[in-house]
């Protein structure tokens, strides 16, 4: 399997707006040459083509939320499994707009 198959079979059962979250989130990853990533909510929003309000806000924060606690597992026929999150650590500065996203071991694949 490459690793785009990998990636792919591992968030297929998440939700449409997570997995297009993923893909932001790995855009910013090559980007920013890291997997540990700084943006903003503005910033996630205009990625996602969404206009900056408290209901995106409120629905992008759920989604990293979601992203944070959700394992994902991958296993084949040999028996050789896979499990991993997408997010392992989500921060806020304090006084800041900006977010701090460790990106989890999906992003090392």
């Amino acid at each position: 399997m490459t690793e785009e198959t990998i990636f792919a079979e591992l968030i297929k059962d998440l939700d449409l707006f997570d997995r297009k979250l993923l893909f932001v989130l790995d855009e910013l990853r090559t980007k920013q040459g890291s997997i540990s990533i700084i943006t903003s909510r503005f910033e996630l929003c205009r990625l996602l083509r969404l206009q900056y309000n408290e209901d995106n806000v409120r629905k992008l924060d759920a989604s990293l939320e979601r992203l944070a606690q959700t394992p994902l597992y991958l296993s084949d026929v040999s028996g050789f499994a896979i499990a991993t999150k997408a997010i392992s650590g989500l921060y806020q500065e304090k006084n800041s707009q900006k977010l701090n996203i460790s990106l989890g071991k999906l992003f090392k694949l």
